[in-house]
This record gives C-alpha cells, structure tokens and sequence, in this order.
C-alpha cells in the first residue's frame, strides 16, 4: 500500500492470536456519536461519526489511545462506488487531522495515539464480523498534525 501503510481488515485482525483478548480488556470511557454528523471526506465518500471511546484515566502511558470509529459505507466490498484502500489512507488522515485532533485539543486530556477506524456498517467495539469491511490505522498526535505510527 502506499507510503508503507498497513490497512488492518477486520477478518485478518480476528484470525491474530490474542486478538479478542487484546480488544475485550480495553474498556475505557465511551461516548455515543453526536445524531448523525456526515462528514465529507477527500475521497468523496461521506462518513458518519459512528463513537468516540477515550482512554481510562488509569492507563499508562504508551498505552492512552484515543478512538475514532466512523461508519463508511463506501468501504463495504459490494458498494456500487467503493472506495479504495489507497483513497482510505488519505481519508484516514484527514479524520484525524480535522475531527480527532481538535476534539483532543480542546479536551485537554494527555493521549498518546489516535485511533481512526472506518466500517462499512457498525460493529460494537471488540467484535469482528468477517462481513464487514474495517480499516484501522493508528497516528501519533504532534502539535497540529497527525503522524502515521506505521504499524
């Protein structure tokens, strides 16, 4: 993929080892999606800010992740004008930049990565669904820009 990108995919993610055990241990403070927001992206696929789960306060520190998960219709491998892996990268980017940084911002809070995950239709947190297509990436929060962490 490009720039060395790694797309994490749902069904690859659930064949990991430790996978289920790694996302059931991470409950943390969630807060439901504000009705509907659609946010345009560079693609031309519209999202919906789907939750927002902020880390607990006794996380440690390499470990406070801030996640970003939105519904992305576009994404589902039937889509009658899908979206690529490619064109996911630079959408991902630009949630982080234009959505997860400022509410990080103007929180307050000390994070250590952000977390953008985009769906094709809404799986609960820790749950995987080999029907639905997810893509994860992971970003370092640096002054106003997001870097990707390259996983």
């Amino acid at each position: 993929m490009t720039r060395g990108r790694i797309l994490i995919f749902c069904a690859l993610l659930s064949a990991l080892p430790g996978a289920a055990r790694a996302a059931g241990g991470a409950a943390t403070a969630t807060q439901a999606a504000p009705a509907a927001a659609l946010i345009p992206l560079p693609s031309g696929q519209v999202v919906t800010l789907f939750q927002v789960i902020w880390p607990r306060a006794d996380e440690r520190r390499g470990e406070r992740r801030l996640r970003y998960r939105f519904v992305a219709p576009r994404i589902a491998r039937d889509a009658a004008r899908r979206v690529d892996a490619r064109a996911v990268e630079d959408d991902m980017l630009h949630l982080c930049t234009h959505v997860a940084l400022p509410a990080l911002r103007q929180d307050g809070r000390q994070i250590d990565e952000i977390v953008i995950t985009l769906m094709a239709r809404p799986v609960p947190f820790g749950s995987t669904d080999p029907q639905v297509r997810q893509f994860i990436d992971t970003f370092l929060p640096e002054g106003d820009q997001c870097q990707w962490e390259g996983l």
